[in-house]
């Protein structure tokens, strides 16, 4: 019969080299079941860097105050050291998934972490302090609803910027060879010049971390398993577009990696310089950002 002399292990036609990504929940799904094994390890590194300051910052919100408060509050603002780094590595391992650009999870964990550490450690303090700060004073709303509406509102508008803004400032530090001030007056421009895609993967994210924190101590396994890594790839998926459209930061790989670029670019690898020089073109990054 023709059905058994058919030879169905000749090779099909494959994937277009150029075809074009799936978008969506296809893609969603498509990196997921991909890279899943390293999006697990990516969270345990991520979580074990988080583990330290968390913790402070929980206990001593439940000190009460006197001197034990501050103690803990001074060990959750130094064991917050590692979090800048952590997130930024985390930032651009998921980001190398959506390029579809295979690469040894460790090594580019650690070569991020190590080489933006000095450049985002700082405010890598400064955004732990301010989820700190959120939490309790979430915590110091419940305990007392009649509060201020007016200050009630400030506060959800800060917890907005917040939850919009500061993802463009991981995602941008491994790639661009720019000071923390740039970096943050882009991460305003991108958060605001593209504000659906802001909204929507800052809210997504946010409101899956919120979710896990309400139903701690239950959902500690999913948190320590995926509770990092899966809302940050659902955020980059909508924020690195207009992260990579902005700068450019895929065609100047490929332009690198196949040989064409300006070997003079700054940067190391596919990492650091992918869009311009820190000092001659820092100024110029705030204003393309925006465009």
């Amino acid at each position: 019969m023709a059905l058994f002399k058919r030879d169905f292990n000749k090779p099909g036609p494959g994937v277009p080299k150029n075809a074009p990504r799936k978008k969506g929940f296809a893609r969603f799904f498509e990196v997921l079941g991909r890279d899943m094994s390293n999006l697990f390890k990516l969270n345990l590194l991520h979580a074990l860097c988080l583990l330290p300051a968390q913790l402070c910052f929980f206990l001593a919100s439940i000190a009460g105050g006197g001197n034990l408060f501050f103690i803990l509050l001074g060990l959750g603002i130094v064991t917050s050291a590692p979090v800048g780094p952590s997130k930024t590595a985390l930032s651009y391992c998921i980001s190398k998934m959506l390029r579809d650009d295979p690469g040894f999870l460790w090594h580019d964990y650690k070569r991020i972490f190590k080489e933006n550490f000095k450049g985002t450690f700082l405010f890598g303090v400064l955004y732990s302090c301010v989820v700190a700060a959120q939490f309790y004073a979430v915590l110091l709303y419940t305990a007392n609803p009649s509060m201020n509406f007016l200050w009630v509102a400030v506060f959800l508008l800060s917890v907005l910027i917040f939850i919009i803004a500061s993802p463009y400032y991981f995602l941008q530090a491994p790639y661009l060879q720019l000071r923390s001030l740039p970096l943050i007056k882009n991460s305003m421009l991108l958060s605001l010049g593209y504000l659906p895609r802001s909204l929507a993967g800052g809210l997504i994210s946010a409101a899956l971390l919120v979710l896990q924190v309400l139903a701690f101590p239950l959902t500690i396994p999913i948190t320590l398993i995926a509770g990092y890594a899966i809302p940050n790839l659902i955020l980059l998926m909508w924020i690195w577009p207009p992260v990579d459209k902005t700068f450019k930061i895929e065609a100047t790989l490929a332009a690198r990696n196949a040989g064409e670029a300006d070997p003079a670019a700054p940067g190391e690898d596919e990492g650091a310089g992918a869009a311009q020089d820190a000092d001659a073109e820092e100024d110029d990054a705030g204003k393309d950002s925006g465009g």
